[in-house]
């Protein structure tokens, strides 16, 4: 396979991968955004019921939430009783561009570098 070819292979793998990789953290990301109120809930429950299985019957540990449960915003300390979360999507999209573009220009800086290597050379000391 000629070196030209070589490198428009590495730099197509590159592209790919900063494709889905950047489609995969958007989609990420953005349902992590939409859902952050949610996620902190779920979180509490799983520390709640691994602390009730966790626990002895004899001994109660006091946390921030009222009745003794965790709570990640405690009344006691934080005003705030949910995460407000704005998604702007041109930001978010652009992000990604970035992504995608900088997995590329690091594929063709690496391609551009491992070419002007002969084979015979990398393994002469080998």
């Amino acid at each position: 396979m000629p070196p030209r070819r070589i490198r428009s292979t590495f730099i197509l793998q590159g592209l790919f991968i900063g494709v889905a990789g950047g489609g995969i953290g958007l989609l990420a990301g953005l349902a992590l955004a939409v859902n952050v109120n949610e996620v902190f809930a779920g979180v509490e429950h799983v520390v709640n019921a691994a602390t009730m299985l966790g626990s002895r019957p004899r001994v109660r540990i006091r946390r921030g939430g009222s009745g003794g449960e965790f709570s990640i915003f405690s009344p006691s300390y934080f005003y705030l009783t949910k995460v407000p979360s704005t998604v702007f999507l041109r930001e978010a999209f652009l992000v990604s561009f970035f992504a995608v573009a900088s997995c590329a220009a690091a594929a063709w800086a690496a391609s551009r570098a491992v070419s002007q290597f002969s084979p015979s050379e990398v393994l002469r000391y080998e």
